[in-house]
């Protein structure tokens, strides 16, 4: 570290000061035990500035293995018991922790609209000193908002292996009004090189009122540095030290989790949770007559509820299969796309669905971007009773799908396709006041039908009147059940006389 040859007198002191970067982490686990020693030379000069020898002849020098602490000629208030005196290695005290933070399998969509997502939380002891008093927050509710619905279930996956190491969870815990995972009332300790996984699970409406667009995610961990009985360990100021730590998306909180998602350079990427979702509602408008027969105009609402934004959208409605011998007929030109709202891009209509329903509703074009909506509007002729003239009830529901992009990489996501079913109404965001959020849409044709008729001959009575037999056949024509019905005869106004 010297390069200059000039003297030193008797009593002359000097100071060097360099700066060294250290991973005490590298190969993976943390290892305690980190000191560093140098040794110091020097020859002796005479009066003159010559070297001094011995009786033999050889240079007489001075050598000595650096002591922990300030003061070159003292103990520096320490002795490690080797035997020695003022030779301690000086030891680099670097207290440091880690959490890495990912969503565990795939969300699960539930049968109310909403997700069910388990998270996995790795927390490690990276640094070369032990850490007591563990904290890990995880406040949910004011990452997500309104989406997040419940939190719980929070699980010791792996306990810490090191026997010395202590952690505790907090039961109560629900990311919401207990943010802290780490009972604060247990004794914790996290041993140099020592990890543990906690896990928990979360319920979350991505397309709930004011809910975020994108629902990202950060967890907090810390602790006390502690010597090896337990004491707290100052900085140079004579503060304890106290290290935290915001998690990285990934499962390695030894590293920056390159490919993980959401990574952005840094070890300190929130933790994405990628949700690719439709909400898909129909309704069907009211029955127009037709002559014999009734057209219904249908109304889709095509909105994008997840938190990834969707391309190549596509809506499948094949009526005629539906409908069976009642499909007259798509009307010609009422196939429409209208309404779009958002900062995304509007699908096209495909015309040639008019004439093969089996087809795709849409062209294919278009993008959604969290939170964009858009309309298929068209309308079908519908003969209720069809070509057997039987009515039936009839219902009718459509599907819609789209890849989700990967925000990382731009590119449509196989993994991230979203699908809904449609739901009778207008919101695609709820179950529309029923019980389910996938019910087919009715088609409400109320129709009746009656048929009149003499039965036999009329019969020649006495008097030279007539003895006559009528027959009415009354038939619910339509799609719905009738109800308080009537059956009106007013002889005497038709005859007369």
């Amino acid at each position: 570290l010297i390069t200059s040859t000039g003297p030193l007198e008797v009593d002359d002191t000097f100071e060097i000061v360099f700066t060294v970067t250290i991973d005490p982490d590298v190969t993976g686990t943390s290892s305690g035990g980190l000191e560093n020693q140098a040794t110091s030379t020097g020859e002796a000069l005479d009066e003159n500035g010559n070297p001094l020898t011995d009786a033999s002849g050889n240079p007489i020098t001075a050598t000595d293995d650096s002591d922990n602490g300030t003061d070159p000629t003292g103990e520096n208030g320490e002795d490690d018991m080797d035997g020695t005196f003022g030779n301690d290695p000086t030891p680099i005290i670097i207290p440091d922790i880690s959490i890495a933070k990912q969503v565990a399998g795939t969300p699960v969509s539930l049968a109310n609209g909403n997700f069910e997502v388990v998270y996995e939380l790795v927390i490690e002891n990276t640094g070369n000193i032990d850490l007591a008093n563990l904290t890990l927050v995880e406040d949910l509710a004011s990452q997500f908002g309104t989406a997040l619905i419940s939190a719980g279930n929070i699980t010791l996956l792996a306990p810490p292996a090191d026997p010395t190491s202590s952690v505790v969870l907090d039961s109560t815990w629900d990311g919401s009004g207990a943010t802290e995972m780490i009972d604060q009332t247990a004794t914790t300790l996290l041993a140099v090189g020592d990890s543990f996984v906690v896990q928990f699970t979360t319920e979350v409406d991505p397309d709930a009122v004011g809910a975020p667009g994108a629902l990202d995610n950060q967890a907090t961990t810390g602790g006390d540095a502690v010597d090896s009985n337990g004491n707290p360990v100052n900085d140079s100021s004579g503060n304890p030290i106290v290290v935290t730590d915001d998690s990285d998306s990934g499962t390695d909180p030894n590293s920056d989790n390159a490919s993980a998602p959401g990574h952005s350079g840094t070890s300190d990427d929130p933790t994405p949770l990628l949700l690719p979702d439709i909400g898909l509602a129909k309704s069907a408008g009211d029955a127009v007559p037709n002559g014999e027969n009734f057209d219904v105009t249908f109304t889709f609402v095509y909105e994008n509820t997840g938190t990834v934004a969707l391309v190549n959208p596509s809506l499948t409605d094949d009526i005629m299969a539906e409908f069976g011998n009642a499909f007259v007929g798509v009307v010609p030109g009422s196939l429409a796309v209208q309404n779009f709202a958002g900062t995304g891009a509007a699908p096209g209509a495909n015309v040639a669905w008019e004439a093969n329903t089996s087809v795709d509703l849409l062209d294919g074009t278009g993008s959604l971007h969290i939170g964009d909506s858009f309309e298929v509007v068209f309308t079908v002729t519908i003969d209720p009773d069809g070509i057997d003239s039987v009515s039936q009830g009839l219902n009718n529901q459509g599907t819609a799908t789209g890849d989700g992009i990967n925000p990382d990489t731009l590119l449509a996501d196989p993994a991230l396709v979203a699908t809904d079913d449609s739901d009778n109404g207008t919101d695609p965001n709820n179950n529309n006041g029923s019980g389910t959020i996938d019910d087919p849409t009715p088609i409400i044709i109320a129709d009746v039908a009656a048929a009149k008729e003499v039965v036999g001959t009329p019969t020649l009575l006495s008097n030279g009147n007539f003895e006559a037999t009528y027959q009415v056949v009354i038939e619910n024509t339509g799609t719905v059940d009738l109800a308080n019905l009537t059956l009106a005869e007013d002889l005497a106004t038709q005859f007369g006389a």
